[in-house]
């Protein structure tokens, strides 16, 4: 029975109720409404059913969402092979991907869903093989796939797999005998034909992979530069950084040395040594430590096989479970899975030395109080990969003294006056210059900071389109105490002081300032304070 014929049938049924049981006519037609909606709504849940049952036409091709990656490959040549680690290999790594199984028939135009696949892919990968060309499936979306770049800045990274790339520009060997068969079987027309050809030579005529020239021809070692040029082109794993950056490459070339790393033109290009490096970042709080080494991490990330961001180590260490909790953070980045649970610590420990041995990582760990919260988080750091780099932010020089491996160590230092200026300027104006009718006041208020990046933030985020009056008051204030987001950083600072070393801290705030250090020191040594250990 239709639907139209179950609907009338209620209908009747309901007009000889209406007439025994006196049910208005306004009620009824409502109620004949409903009936009628319900069985559409059953009639299109059975539709959507049926269309996305996996017994459904093997033909059909849905698109649900937006990719990241499109791969284009030719099914005979790579499906089971290279195409499919790859595939596994760019999902690993949390990347969506999408990639077509199916070869259109004679006579089939490409489906509107690859298209739209492709469309909303940021990279499309065309894995070129020695049969790519017999394909008009392959060859429609390469066509497609170009069409994107030039309208939408999209990104393709080409693979050349087995064949020769002046074989694929100009047509010549059995990549050409493959592509001329396929125009005569199929009767392609000249104006696909010539737009297929403009296709292949412009792929051609782009920088991409070829599988003969790099690493032996090895599979393995491709889909993992593939996959690293992926990450990067996307900046996948990308920490936040402030949108206002001054006086920052001279830093992160600095440390890119430390780190031992190939660093050109803004770029990291590999790391020279396999050996194991520890670089630390100290200075002050506020002095931008964690800014920097975002900055490297973001640029370097893409050359390892595995990479992990814990941040607020020093708080978080000391939380009930705290140890544990940071252990099972840093293993699940590591295996890129989103939970990795433990039941101890030492169980999480113990994973950390054995699993990672002979892989290539990248850790940061962001402001770590002492050596100790280190080697009990990371371990003794001579476990990890050949050529493993970790970055540590602390405020204490000696946080690297009981590491194992190569260890550097960089001091940040306060802003000089131009770059506090400039810093000052993006927050306060929105422009990198001060009018000369606000420079003495800019520079009083950049000196009451101390040139401090976090402190020349806050407050010229606060005076941004304020008037002078409120700039004055602001000044005033910065005289007697610092910004209450910078005081509440350097409070946690020495909250994380000993007893003796706040007592003479005390003593510098408050008597000693301007005064001969040789008596402080003699002083704080008959107190028993230990000064020249701390």
């Amino acid at each position: 029975m239709n639907s139209a014929s179950r609907v009338w049938k209620l209908a009747l049924l309901f007009i000889a109720l209406s007439s025994a049981l006196e049910i208005p006519s306004g009620a009824l037609w409502a109620l004949i409404a409903v009936a009628d909606i319900v069985d559409f709504a059953r009639k299109r849940r059975r539709n959507t059913e049926s269309y996305e049952s996996p017994r459904s036409s093997p033909t059909s091709v849905t698109f649900s969402g937006s990719y990241e990656v499109f791969l284009s490959f030719r099914g005979p040549d790579t499906r089971k092979g290279f195409a499919d680690c790859l595939y596994h290999s760019l999902e690993k790594m949390g990347i969506r991907v999408f990639r077509d199984n199916e070869e259109l028939l004679v006579g089939e135009m490409i489906k509107p869903s690859l298209i739209e696949a492709i469309k909303q892919s940021e990279i499309a990968i065309p894995i070129i093989s020695k049969n790519y060309a017999s394909s008009k499936s392959c060859l429609m979306e390469l066509q497609q796939m170009l069409a994107c770049r030039e309208n939408n800045e999209q990104m393709i990274i080409p693979i050349f797999y087995d064949v020769g790339i002046s074989d694929v520009k100009h047509l010549m060997g059995s990549f050409g005998e493959f592509f001329y068969e396929l125009v005569k079987n199929e009767r392609v027309d000249k104006e696909r034909i010539d737009a297929w050809k403009k296709a292949l030579r412009h792929i051609g005529e782009m920088k991409g992979l070829n599988l003969a020239e790099m690493n032996d021809g090895h599979h393995g070692k491709l889909i993992q530069l593939v996959v690293s040029d992926v990450l990067r082109l996307l900046k996948k794993p990308d920490l936040v950084v402030t949108e206002y950056l001054v006086g920052i490459d001279h830093h992160v070339e600095e440390i890119m040395r430390k780190l031992d790393v190939d660093f050109r033109d803004g770029q990291a290009v590999k790391t020279f040594s396999n050996k194991g490096c520890v670089v630390g970042i100290c200075g002050m709080p506020g002095v931008g430590k964690t800014t920097l080494a975002k900055i490297v991490y973001n640029r370097l990330y893409h050359l390892f096989d595995g990479c992990a961001y814990l941040e607020n180590v020093r708080e978080k260490y000391t939380q009930v479970e705290g140890l544990k909790t940071l252990r099972c953070n840093l293993v699940s980045q590591l295996v890129k899975r989103e939970s990795r649970e433990f039941s101890t610590s030492d169980e999480a420990m113990q994973f950390i030395k054995h699993r990672f041995s002979n892989m290539k990582v990248l850790i940061f760990l962001d402001d770590v109080g002492d050596s100790e919260q280190l080697t009990q988080i990371a371990g003794d750091l001579t476990g990890y990969g050949p050529g493993s780099r970790i970055i540590v932010t602390s405020l204490k020089k000696d946080v690297l003294k009981k590491v194992k491996v190569i260890t550097q160590t960089y001091e940040v230092e306060a802003m000089d006056e131009g770059q506090a200026l400039q810093l000052f300027c993006k927050h306060a104006f929105g422009k990198d210059y001060v009018r000369e009718v606000d420079r003495t006041l800019s520079r009083a208020i950049i000196s009451a900071t101390g040139r401090l990046p976090l402190a020349l933030e806050m407050v010229g985020s606060c005076l941004f389109l304020k008037p002078k009056e409120v700039w004055e008051d602001t000044l005033e204030k910065l005289k007697d105490a610092p910004h209450e987001k910078v005081e509440k950083v350097l409070k946690m600072c020495y909250e994380d002081l000993d007893e003796n070393q706040r007592k003479i801290f005390l003593d510098v705030a408050c008597f000693l300032i301007g005064r001969d250090k040789r008596i402080a020191i003699y002083m704080w040594d008959d107190c028993k304070f230990f000064p020249l250990g701390h």
